[in-house]
């Protein structure tokens, strides 16, 4: 009898200790779901992995004619009490003052604006300037003979702009613009306005101004002119 009872002691010991085991391994489970759960992968939900997606880099960039460009320097003049800006959009730094690189000059808004045009802005637009070509009149179609014409034109009533941010305290503009653009020869072989077209386009992201002087040219106003001449 106490061989018998001292076996029935073992065997209860025994029996506490595998229902001890199998608690702890539930535990263990449990906290290895829990973890999953929150971060399955090393990623998950809408960043797996913990990437991202595709970002813009902050600044101005412009596409024509099958080339797309950042701008070097972006210089504005201060209109903002009309609720506009003179930009000039060039491609490497100070090249619009003697015309040494293509660069943009125009009109947009100073204020947050969607689908604006030409017309309901009384003039924004863009004019493109490439000095690598200049048209030479030498038959006078155009007015005097051997008058020289930029060669790419802008159809500023096909000017469209949308300014989704401005912080005139840091200098900093978000938007985006359109335009259509014809080549001089296209126009004049056309005897008009060509219907052959080349989007100009352009995208700003934070991109930040500097101030510059007033200079001819900088106010906006409404032209019927469709050529312009190198001046």
């Amino acid at each position: 009898m106490k061989a018998l009872r001292f076996l029935g002691i073992a065997l209860l010991a025994c029996g506490m200790m595998f229902t001890s085991c199998k608690k702890d391994d539930t535990t263990a489970n449990n906290n290895n779901n829990s973890g999953q759960s929150e971060n399955p992968g090393g990623g998950g939900g809408t960043n797996p992995g913990g990437g991202g997606g595709q970002t813009t880099p902050d600044g101005t960039t412009i596409t024509f004619n099958g080339s797309t460009w950042t701008a070097a320097n972006l210089g504005a003049v201060d209109h903002t009490s009309e609720n506009y800006l003179t930009f000039i959009i060039e491609k490497t730094s100070g090249c619009s003052s003697q015309a040494t690189d293509t660069y943009l000059q125009g009109f947009m808004e100073s204020v947050v604006i969607a689908d604006a045009t030409y017309e309901s802005t009384s003039g924004d637009c863009m004019s493109y300037y490439d000095p690598s070509y200049i048209y030479t009149d030498n038959d006078g179609v155009l007015g005097d003979a051997g008058g020289q014409y930029w060669g790419w034109n802008a159809y500023k009533q096909s000017f469209v702009e949308n300014v989704t941010a401005v912080d005139l305290n840091a200098l900093t503009m978000s938007a985006n613009f359109t335009e259509d653009v014809f080549d001089i020869v296209d126009y004049i072989n056309a005897g008009g306005l060509p219907d052959n077209m080349y989007q100009l386009k352009g995208t700003m992201t934070n991109a930040h101004w500097t101030w510059v002087s007033s200079k001819a040219a900088d106010s906006k106003k409404m032209s019927a002119q469709l050529i312009e001449r190198v001046k």
